[in-house]
């Protein structure tokens, strides 16, 4: 999932940025800890790759929450 933009994902990620010294990094009430991504660090991660689609899809979270998400496909070159 992509870095949310919405009061209660920012809140979150504030919240937890010092304990895990990475903006998107949050604790949920159950004990999941979670993660959202910057487009740059995924970009990073994929570099190497031809991308051969990206999909940005609305989802819903396990909490029933609607959030951004993506599909990336691609290929080593």
């Amino acid at each position: 999932m992509w870095l949310q933009t919405d009061p209660r994902n920012l809140e979150r990620y504030e919240r937890d940025v010092r304990k895990y010294g990475i903006y998107g990094v949050f604790e949920l009430p159950e004990g999941v800890t979670v993660r959202h991504h910057d487009r740059q660090w995924i970009e990073s991660l994929l570099h190497g790759y031809e991308l051969l689609a990206l999909d940005e899809v609305e989802v819903q979270t396990m909490n029933g929450n609607p959030t951004s998400a993506f599909q990336w496909f691609g290929r080593k070159v």
